[in-house]
């Protein structure tokens, strides 16, 4: 059967079943009938992400939804109806004036850091251009004509994701809520995310619009015990029947600001509950018996008990989680209790541990070995996506001794793991180091990336991160004075990821994965070869070579860890 002959209901059903827009743009580009199949699922979703470097894309989408409103007026024919396709709006930026911090510039900040929380909470800065270009005042001129009549046009909107930073001025601010608050669209608008990054530190009210049929409501960014206590008296959360979603997460750095008590009662209605950041007085006041997603992230409970405690009523009341994310976690009892929680039931689709802080080497890899034995199986047929990131160099991180069982989680779409930490450490002399890290450290990430490229098809993003040395316990030398020796690692696994790239040319895996390291959330950029490229460039003696020590020193590498274990275990 042709794909010209398919029913167009047909062709609804295959955009809806993907999830990529990227995805859903190839499908527009195969032939006209897909073109226009596709276009309301393409256009569904848009971007306004407007700054010194990228002033065009974003002016001429508000360009076209006013042009669309004009000829409307006029009663001219409307050919593309954009207006009446966007379901989803994002904003990202809004600020021609600001460009972000070029990579070179970046690289050298990185570099000039002495402190490794100052390396892992580093961000690109806001550039100003000065004085503004031509082009820049033109961009300007037209934000402000065009923004509020766009805005207005988007009858059909139901979703905004608003990431408000202080460069994109007081005037987006108050024009964006104040158009959110008309008739035209508070009654439409179900799911609100707003991130608040203002200049200075305010402990006073965030101005939220009063959306009446909000179900899902996300604030991230400056929170503080004022405006808090302001969002949780907001009708969004304490008078809407309707709402299912909330999330509040205090994210701002550095990190070691000091946590926010929240005390408030979560309402009923409320099946995924996100809290970040903040000093939680009472897990009963978060917990009912039809919670389906609990996201505690860098959150703290009063009461060193309280762990235990969110993880029996868990147990007990059989409250069967589909996702949930924590960190924070201190005590081995508390942790035997939360595998006890989890080995209860089956059908958890995400899951997210960061640490545990706590180490004794014992019982570190006890637990380890119970969840890679009998939770994460139990879990493994249902699992999309997975996060382990324990704090020190143990049997939690990926290796030979588990990467069979987290192989059968065939539904992954996104996958964060650590790695030892033998190996990537800085050389003593740099100068006289390779780039290409050690050969246990190729086996690692070899056989991690074989793994996706073989068994987890569905998977979208890996992400790979150091454990650290469990010498460094009471040491923290690595973490006072360590900004050079975590870009050293990163040097160190990039170069490993991109060595399976030349080593296995036909290797596709990079086409369909992104492959981050966790220094400041790098991507690894890697170009794969095309198969014609592998046929017009053989292999070299030496590439072959290499490949051959690699294969047959891992294969060695393998039997002996495996005899380790039996000898642990039997």
């Amino acid at each position: 059967m042709p794909l010209s002959s398919l029913p167009l209901e047909l062709l609804n059903l295959i955009a809806n079943k993907v999830p990529r827009l990227e995805d859903r743009k190839s499908l527009r580009r195969t032939c006209k009938l897909f073109g226009e199949a596709f276009k309301p699922h393409v256009l569904a979703e848009v971007t306004l992400n407007i700054h010194g470097n990228n002033l065009e894309t974003g002016i001429s989408l508000l360009q076209a939804l006013v042009h669309e409103q004009e000829a409307l007026k006029t009663g001219s024919v409307v050919i593309s109806g954009l207006f009446k396709h966007i379901r989803t709006l994002y904003i990202d930026s809004l600020s021609p004036a600001y460009c972000p911090e070029s990579d070179a510039d970046f690289e050298r900040k990185l570099r000039a850091l002495h402190y490794t929380y100052e390396v892992e909470n580093q961000v690109k800065s806001w550039v100003k251009a000065e004085p503004p270009s031509q082009e820049v005042c033109i961009a300007e001129r037209k934000l402000h004509s065009l923004l509020k009549p766009a805005l207005e046009s988007l009858s059909c909107l139901t979703a905004i994701h608003w990431r408000w930073h202080w460069k994109d001025s007081q005037w987006s601010l108050n024009t964006i809520m104040e158009c959110l608050g008309s008739d035209e669209l508070r009654w439409n608008i179900t799911e609100f995310t707003f991130g608040y990054y203002p200049s200075n530190v305010m402990d006073g009210p965030i101005p939220i619009p009063n959306l009446q049929k909000v179900h899902a409501f996300s604030i991230t960014g400056v929170l503080y015990k004022g405006n808090l206590g302001q969002l949780v008296q907001h009708p969004i959360i304490s008078n809407n029947p309707g709402l299912t979603t909330l999330c509040l997460s205090k994210d701002h750095r550095p990190e070691y600001y000091p946590v926010i008590p929240f005390d408030g009662r979560i309402p009923a209605t409320i099946l995924d509950i996100r809290l970040k950041g903040l000093r939680l007085a009472s897990v009963e006041k978060i917990v009912s018996s039809h919670l389906t997603t609990l996201d505690l992230g860098n959150s703290r409970l009063e009461s060193s008990d309280s762990w235990g405690s969110l993880w029996d009523m868990l147990f007990f009341q059989q409250i069967h989680l589909l996702n949930l994310a924590f960190c924070h976690q201190t005590r081995s009892d508390d942790m035997r209790k939360l595998l006890r929680y989890l080995r209860s039931y089956s059908g958890l689709e995400s899951f997210s541990l960061k640490g545990p802080w706590w180490y004794e080497a014992s019982w570190y890899d006890v637990h380890a070995v119970d969840f890679y034995d009998f939770v994460l199986p139990q879990h493994a047929e249902s699992l999309v996506n997975l996060e382990l990131r324990p704090e020190f160099e143990s049997r939690w991180c990926l290796g030979v001794e588990n990467i069979n069982v987290v192989r059968q989680c065939k539904r992954l779409r996104s996958l964060w793991v650590k790695i030892n930490h033998k190996g990537l450490e800085p050389d003593p002399f740099p100068e006289l180091s390779s780039v290409d890290p050690p050969l246990q450290i190729h086996m690692l990430t070899h056989l991690l990336l074989e793994m996706v490229s073989s068994d987890l098809h569905e998977i979208e993003k890996l992400t790979i991160e150091p454990a650290r040395s469990p010498a460094l316990v009471h040491d923290h030398s690595d973490m006072m004075v360590g900004a050079a020796f975590r870009l050293e690692i990163s040097r160190r696994l990039r170069a490993s990821v991109e060595s399976f790239a030349s080593l296995y040319p036909s290797n596709e895996v990079f086409k369909w994965v992104r492959v981050y390291i966790q220094i400041v959330d790098e991507r690894v950029k890697v170009v794969p070869k095309t198969r014609d490229s592998v046929n017009e460039i053989p292999e070299t003696v030496e590439q072959k070579n290499l490949r051959k020590e690699i294969t047959s020193k891992y294969a060695a590498w393998v039997l002996k860890k495996v005899s380790e274990v039996k000898k642990i275990l039997f």
